[in-house]
């Protein structure tokens, strides 16, 4: 019979205060040897198609940077 991690904590919170900390010294021992697990990525590069698509459409990519940039450095010049 497996315990919710609910029904675990219940019954740590029964432990006397030597106890619990026997148990979280024991967690961490076991979790310091165990294999930490490989990252695997929240988000695929997929994930972002189209997200942009209303940005460019008909744009050319250089020719909106070179705008980007332009307006940037026309700001810089305002604050100054």
């Amino acid at each position: 019979m497996s315990l919710t991690l609910e029904e675990l904590i219940e019954q740590a919170e029964q432990l006397s205060i030597a106890e619990r900390l026997q148990l979280i010294s024991r967690i961490a021992e076991n979790l310091s040897h165990s294999e930490m697990p490989v990252s695997v990525n929240k988000y695929s590069i997929t994930d972002f198609r189209g997200i942009a698509s209303n940005q460019l459409s008909g744009i050319d990519a250089q020719n909106w940077v070179t705008e980007l940039r332009q307006d940037w450095q026309e700001r810089e010049q305002g604050f100054k």
